[in-house]
């Protein structure tokens, strides 16, 4: 049963990707983790300065060639960390716009709430391939399977050369600190999609209520609908209701498009050059790479395209959705629906005809994006 009424509104029983929160707000924002990614942030920005003091003091095309996707790499995990710092606040506000204005995921019915859990099934089975790549990364990673660093990261060379002896102590540092690394890398993805998806539910039960408007009123004709105080006062009062609810999300929107707009150019421009630089590095390095070189750099891709893919199906989400909302009233019966009505129904009309994206620069965060 589909309720109009301000009165059935969110609550953690409805979150049904919950578990993206606990682990990437709830705990992403913890004391622990802060603290984590503190020493993350200085310890991997010192070893970041000490690679490019090496390199600018050991100068040659070759050097530069073989370890600028790690460089690229660094530079990429090192800025997604001190963002996500910046950012705190901004997802707090986030998250309580989303909360404040969604609705129950049953309130359009028994058959809309199948779809959403559905649909959260498979945004949950994505996440935790995604999480369990991210660990064999992580653990692949690790010096236990292979010393062999030489073809694929610069570091534990600069820290023998600057350290000696003592090298072992920040080398250490440097592998136990993978894990963590992994984890503020899909931080950011990660919470894109979850508020994505839960703005994307919310534009999908909204639509589920504008497809039923009149639904309950099938069994009367038009001609006693036209002629009908309580039909047209009821319409008003639903297409009113309606209207409120796409005002608040778009006012989330607001806020959620502001927040990832305002850092989208520098992980545009850092992804591209990353992706792109490692791809060079595979095609021409690959047949020289030991077995277990091949399958760490096979894994470091591998995540990355999961990243982006993350990335863009965020985008891809808003706009599927936001463009439905449009397709949707032109569904609805308008033509019986008093001067009153329909001019309220044109001016809900003209706020839902433009898709709201996430774009850059003339680039769009959507699945295109992906093959290009």
């Amino acid at each position: 049963m589909v309720t109009y009424n301000t009165a059935s509104h969110f609550d953690d029983t409805d979150d049904v990707l919950i578990i993206l929160r606990k682990i990437f707000l709830d705990f992403g924002y913890s004391r622990v983790a802060k603290m984590f990614s503190t020493f993350c942030i200085c310890f991997y920005s010192v070893a970041y300065l000490l690679e490019i003091y090496f390199i600018i003091t050991h100068f040659n095309k070759n050097l530069v060639l073989k370890y600028f996707p790690e460089i690229l790499m660094f530079t990429y995990l090192i800025i997604n960390m001190i963002v996500l710092i910046f950012l705190e606040k901004p997802f707090l506000k986030m998250q309580k716009s989303v909360f404040a204005t969604a609705r129950k995921i049953n309130s359009a019915g028994e058959r809309a709430k199948a779809i959403i859990l559905k649909k959260s099934s498979t945004i949950m089975s994505y996440n935790f391939f995604a999480i369990g790549l991210f660990i064999f990364c992580s653990i692949i990673l690790f010096p236990m399977w292979s010393y062999d660093y030489d073809e694929i990261l610069l570091c534990p060379h600069v820290l023998e050369a600057f350290f000696g002896n003592w090298s072992k102590i920040p080398y250490f540092l440097y592998f136990a600190g993978i894990p963590f690394l992994n984890f503020f890398c899909m931080k950011f993805s990660c919470i894109l999609l979850y508020y994505a998806s839960h703005i994307q539910m919310q534009i999908f039960l909204l639509s589920e209520h504008i497809t039923q408007i009149s639904k309950d009123f099938d069994c009367v004709n038009e001609w006693n609908k036209i002629h009908s105080v309580l039909y047209q006062n009821e319409m008003y009062r639903r297409l009113s209701f309606c209207i409120q609810w796409h005002v608040e999300l778009r006012r989330s929107l607001r806020i959620f498009l502001t927040t990832v707009n305002s850092v989208m150019g520098i992980f545009v421009v850092l992804g591209t050059l990353y992706c792109a630089s490692t791809t060079f590095f595979i095609l021409y390095n690959i047949e020289i790479l030991n077995i277990i070189s091949k399958v760490r750099v096979l894994f470091v891709a591998s995540c990355s395209v999961v990243m982006v893919i993350m990335f863009c199906e965020s985008g891809q989400k808003l706009v599927n959705e936001t463009g439905r909302i449009f397709d949707t009233l032109l569904l609805c019966p308008w033509y019986i629906w008093n001067p009153k009505i329909r001019q309220s129904f044109l001016l809900f009309l003209t706020n839902s005809v433009r898709p709201i994206q996430f774009s850059f620069a003339g680039i769009t965060l959507n699945r295109l994006f992906i093959i290009t």
